[in-house]
């Protein structure tokens, strides 16, 4: 028989070792699967601390656990299904108050915090629960995440687990990998609250894998993000994204060896410093340099790191188009097909803001003779004809991925343009298609309207920090969007011209009438799609 009765997140007690939690050094935590929350035990003296600062209160309704919202009178209730949902209650009344009850196939995330900010962990805790009954607690440490999202009321998170003696705990929260460290994805500039998400599913199931992945077939070049409703404090905070994080563990980056050899790198584009522009020559004492910033090795905990690799690349991209040392070593500098994928993408997503910014470049061992430079996107918001302030902006625009290796793919490799115009094509044939990418955009529409989470969001967020929200008219422009999106760039990448023909070559020598697709004739062959003596040209 369920048992229904009000809690607060500081009464649930820390116990037990179940197989799935793992402390990064010894013992575990607590979770409770399906049931009340456990009443006062002695055990509580050591939550002491805790119950001093929590806010959320919880209930538990026919077996399920829900979160209380005082400023709304709202309980929402986080269940499997439809099923479930339809046999809550209305409302219940405890301890003398009537609570609305509300339900979410979505999980439930409750953070109860102090103060925060963007450059300190500090504690918290945070209650994970699921539509199953599952109830999961954690210590956490949090802080805000972020350079331009800190302008929004609506905060990202960064969230590590530990224990009551802050040592690190890895945990697989909702079916994701085992880990410590996580983001909660506000999505605030993002009138769509996906298009990160979907950008990040499009990037993984599009893009090549590197060229090391047969070696390490766990690595992922990319994240898994699971969507979720949160509570701060006992207010409902709306839609987030709960998301891995991009780091060595993720890229399978070879660790530091023998604790000062270094080996994997990895460092992130936090500025639009193009790779050809850099001039400075870096300091292995900072952890910053011009616009990048690194994250593994960490500087910053004292571990051996070198800018050396960024440095190297950066200066090969700064040749001059045709230069001779791009041409003969660029193939084996980068993973050339990972970043012909790079540039393809964002460009279909229309990601200005990861041209040369919100971007990781990472080497999987520098000690290795087949070491190449890879490439992951992260941070896609301002994508799919939004831009950074939710402006829209039109499908038939220009995309500039500048990121130097593009430069060269168009002014340097004798067969850049072909191999990126060849890879479209095959992207657009096998998988590629509008209805696969609006399928994504449908497939999570459909979630955040079934669950009631684009409503909640609408009422909580639309119309702050001059964010307006509407679900419905989004999924329309979207609609509206891509299939011209596509159009724009199957012109401009030769797809709908060069259909059919399998095989692309220059004549020798200059042809006498050359013209443009638009029937222009042109003063010289240049580069480009163009009809040559009345053949179609690639060049």
């Amino acid at each position: 028989m369920n048992q229904d009765c009000t809690t607060n997140i500081s009464d649930i007690i820390f116990r037990g070792s179940p197989s799935h939690y793992r402390r990064k050094g010894h013992g575990c935590l607590e979770t409770m699967r399906g049931m009340a929350p456990l009443l006062l035990l002695p055990a509580m003296l050591l939550l002491a601390t805790l119950r001093a600062n929590a806010t959320t209160d919880t209930l538990m309704v026919g077996g399920h656990c829900g979160i209380c919202d005082p400023e709304t009178n709202r309980l929402l209730v986080a269940v499997s299904d439809d099923a479930e949902a339809a046999a809550m209650p209305a409302s219940v009344t405890r301890g003398g108050v009537t609570w609305n009850v509300a339900t979410t196939t979505l999980p439930l995330v409750a953070l109860d915090h102090g103060e925060l900010d963007s450059s300190t962990f500090r504690d918290g805790k945070m209650m994970l629960i699921h539509g199953n009954g599952t109830v999961e607690n954690f210590h956490t440490l949090l802080r805000y995440r972020g350079s331009s999202s800190l302008k929004y009321t609506k905060k990202n998170y960064a969230v590590k687990l530990v224990d009551a003696n802050g040592l690190d705990i890895d945990c697989p929260l909702l079916g994701m990998r085992d880990d410590n460290s996580w983001i909660l994805d506000a999505m605030a500039s993002d009138v769509a609250r996906m298009r990160n998400r979907v950008s990040t599913d499009l990037w993984l199931a599009l893009s090549q894998r590197p060229y090391y992945a047969d070696a390490e077939p766990e690595m992922r070049n990319g994240t898994l993000g699971e969507f979720v409703e949160v509570s701060v404090n006992g207010r409902y905070w709306g839609l987030y994204c709960m998301t891995e994080k991009v780091d060595r563990k993720q890229l399978k980056l070879k660790k530091l060896k023998n604790e000062n050899t270094v080996r994997g790198v990895a460092y992130k584009a936090i500025a639009h410093d193009n790779l050809r522009t850099i001039t400075e020559v870096p300091d292995n004492a900072s952890g910053t340099w011009q616009g990048w910033e690194a994250t593994y090795p960490e500087p910053s905990k004292d571990e051996p790191f070198t800018w050396e690799p960024l440095y190297s690349l950066a200066q090969l991209l700064s040749q001059p188009a045709g230069s001779e040392m791009v041409t003969n070593t660029l193939e084996t500098r980068v993973d050339l097909p990972v970043w012909i994928d790079y540039c393809l993408l964002m460009d279909l997503f229309h990601a200005d803001d990861n041209a040369a910014k919100n971007m990781i470049v990472y080497f999987r061992d520098i000690t290795a003779s087949d070491v190449r430079a890879g490439i992951c996107p992260w941070d896609m918001d301002a994508t799919w004809g939004r831009d950074w302030e939710a402006c829209e902006c039109g499908p038939e625009t220009n995309c500039n991925i500048s990121n130097g290796v593009n430069y060269h793919m168009y002014n340097t490799l004798a067969d850049g343009l072909v191999r990126q115009c060849r890879r479209w094509a095959e992207l657009r044939r096998e998988s590629m298609t509008e209805t696969m990418i609006l399928d994504c955009f449908d497939r999570y529409f459909d979630l955040f309207d079934r669950s009631g989470a684009a409503q909640r969001e609408t009422e909580r967020w639309s119309g702050i920090d001059g964010i307006d929200l509407d679900f419905q008219y989004e999924r329309e422009y979207l609609h509206g969007w891509v299939p011209q999106r596509l159009t724009y760039l199957d012109y401009d990448y030769g797809y709908s011209i060069l259909q059919g023909i399998d095989t692309i070559e220059v004549p020798d020598g200059l042809p006498a009438d050359v013209y443009g697709i638009d029937g222009r004739k042109l003063p010289t062959r240049g580069k480009g799609i163009t009809i040559i003596n009345g053949k179609k040209v690639l060049r």
